[in-house]
């Protein structure tokens, strides 16, 4: 039976960040089309670029200071998926990680993601 990520581990510029087990969410990025039905019933389509992104919750101890976190900018980002599947996030930067609650902050990277 195949397996199905559920953990992911979080590595910046080669330093392992704690997240919450379960939260990520990868989006490989790539290209959105989007349907345009002409008048006579033909359909085209329209292209834009999607980046990479990843939503996580990262665990906040003693010590993680969440203004580095948002400082993060062209870095690479790896998450490793516990069945076997990694996500490499290059010139990735944190779009948000703000709010703190209940010991995590979550937050929000992008980069461009190749799948290995």
């Amino acid at each position: 039976m195949s397996q199905l990520n559920g953990r992911v581990i979080m590595t910046v510029a080669n330093q392992r960040i704690a997240t919450k087990e379960g939260s990520a969410k990868i989006n490989i990025g790539g290209v959105e089309r989007e349907a345009t039905v002409a008048d006579d019933g033909s359909v085209y389509s329209t292209e834009k670029g999607i980046p990479g992104q990843l939503d996580v919750d990262i665990l906040v101890p003693t010590g993680v200071r969440v203004a580095d976190i948002q400082a993060l900018k062209n870095t690479t980002i790896v998450a490793e998926a516990d069945n076997g599947n990694t996500y490499v996030y290059r010139q990735a930067f944190c779009g948000k990680a703000s709010e703190i609650s209940e010991g995590k902050c979550s937050a929000t990277f992008y980069g461009k993601c190749e799948e290995q």
